[in-house]
């Protein structure tokens, strides 16, 4: 989980313990899952017998993956046995990194992120050359696409990773969200705005002759 430690021992210890008869509090969360520096992870300490202060409920239904997937994370995964609950075949394909580099103790997941990019270029170059090479077609008209899961990632792909790090900043999590908002000033510079009444995209710029972008004047 990703809730702060603060968080969970004002909730727990201080909130729930002394109102055992009025509050019923639930965590819903995946430890496994956990991908920051910050937060609490696990909860086992509080559903330990010598605490019983949480009682842990399992979902062990997958309604997402196909039964290749849910198999496989079950091979991963000794606190819970998923069963796939719709019958999708699929494929899966284990590839172990022999030579990973060691991870120091107590490194922050940012820090072993970073000394993984490079190793992450060069492999997604590879595969994009690989793919290209067995037809796979990737202009923006064709429907061949590539899952990146992270939006940094793909900020940086297509270069324009500090705007993503200025708005990361500043809204945290809707980073996203305010992003695609085209309405807001920054973005209506560079690619226009959605006319909310019409629902159409308005462009604050035209081509001149010369092939120079100039802004319209409102």
């Amino acid at each position: 989980m990703e809730v702060n430690l603060e968080t969970v021992q004002a909730l727990i210890d201080y909130l729930l313990l002394r109102n055992k008869d009025k509050l019923l509090l639930g965590f819903y969360g995946d430890s496994h899952q956990k991908i920051y520096d910050i937060g609490i992870g696990s909860l086992q300490d509080y559903v330990k017998e010598e605490k019983n202060v949480l009682t842990l409920i399992k979902k062990e239904e997958n309604y997402r993956s196909s039964k290749a997937i849910v198999n496989l994370l079950n091979n991963f995964r000794t606190n819970i046995q998923q069963e796939p609950k719709k019958d999708i075949l699929g494929s899966t394909r284990f590839i172990y990194w022999a030579n990973h580099p060691n991870i120091a103790p107590k490194q922050k997941v940012r820090d072993f992120e970073d000394s993984l990019k490079a190793n992450k270029n060069e492999f997604y170059n590879q595969l994009l050359e690989k793919l290209v090479k067995s037809d796979w077609n990737f202009t923006s008209d064709s429907e061949d696409k590539i899952l990146v899961l992270a939006n940094s990632r793909i900020a940086e792909r297509a270069g324009f990773l500090n705007l993503y790090k200025i708005y990361s900043q500043r809204y945290g999590q809707s980073t996203k969200e305010r992003l695609l908002d085209r309405n807001h000033f920054l973005i209506k510079i560079f690619s226009g705005y959605i006319d909310k009444k019409k629902h159409s995209r308005k462009s604050n710029w035209f081509r001149t002759s010369y092939g120079i972008l100039v802004r319209k004047q409102s």
